[in-house]
């Protein structure tokens, strides 16, 4: 998705920062009045409302069912309205990956239709493995617990290792861009963001309560164990079997904006005139 706003080396940043600021500010502030509404936090943990403890607190907040049937529903319109940009970032990340060839069926996926400009295919595939992955929680809840609780892991798992081998490696492979951070500061961060994520990523794998059952044990380790050497050995084939990596210049045959990665500011500007000249 970086490829199709002007200036991805600023802007991104820009917008990344003002989710995260805007997102830290109101999850406080909701959290800290929730937390200050709530007078019972044993009956938050024993409710009925498994699916949902948020509804509990609720209702100790407002102390009435329509108010809380109204929270939830904000809560529901706020869900609402972030799916189809989760969905449409999980379609763009896995169209990223096929077209590297870094995917099963690679070159189906990575294919941009020409009628509805965009990666259709990749979009159909995750449209198919969340329809996977909501059968499995009308049969088994306990196994899609599994599935989410590993979202966390593997999200922040990602992180460290996009950051620990440029800390590792002195940054000496990165080129410098315009939040570009001293030694200092980056050495700071990056190594208080890697230690953070492998202890905390430990804990999370811990059972909830001891002594340990079938129904209170975590299975988000089962989850993150396995994926993980399934990944692993998929990398260890593909790296050497058909895997070429990101290209400098990303072609979408005028399906969709052009991609570029490095170039100069006046090659790109002189690459989007050619390419707006070619679609006229």
């Amino acid at each position: 998705m970086c490829e199709e706003i002007p200036n991805p080396k600023k802007n991104i940043p820009l917008g990344i920062l003002a989710q995260m600021t805007t997102g830290s500010i109101s999850t406080f502030c909701f959290y800290t009045a929730l937390l200050y509404a709530v007078t019972d936090l044993t009956a938050v943990f024993d409710t009925t409302i498994v699916a949902l403890p948020l509804a509990a607190m609720f209702q100790q907040a407002v102390r009435s069912n329509g108010g809380t049937f109204g929270l939830l529903f904000l809560f529901y319109i706020d869900t609402i309205l972030n799916l189809p940009g989760g969905y449409i970032t999980a379609g763009r990340m896995l169209w990223t990956l096929a077209r590297d060839d870094a995917t099963p069926f690679s070159p189906w996926i990575k294919h941009v239709s020409p009628r509805w400009r965009n990666p259709f295919n990749a979009q159909l595939v995750c449209g198919l493995c969340v329809t996977v992955l909501g059968a499995i929680y009308v049969g088994n809840a306990t196994a899609f617990t599994a599935f989410v609780g590993s979202f966390t892991i593997f999200t922040t798992w990602s992180y460290c290792c996009a950051i620990l081998p440029h800390l590792l490696s002195g940054r000496k492979h990165l080129r410098p861009g315009p939040f570009w951070m001293p030694p200092a500061v980056a050495y700071t961060l990056g190594g208080v963001a890697c230690s953070y994520i492998l202890v905390f990523n430990i804990i999370y794998m811990f059972p909830y309560v001891y002594p340990v059952d079938v129904t209170a044990m975590n299975y988000a380790c089962v989850m993150t164990g396995g994926c993980t050497i399934l990944l692993t050995f998929w990398y260890l084939y593909k790296r050497s079997n058909g895997y070429e990596g990101p290209k400098v210049a990303l072609n979408g045959h005028n399906d969709i904006l052009t991609g570029l990665v490095g170039l100069s500011a006046e090659e790109e500007k002189r690459r989007r005139r050619s390419s707006f000249v070619g679609a006229q």
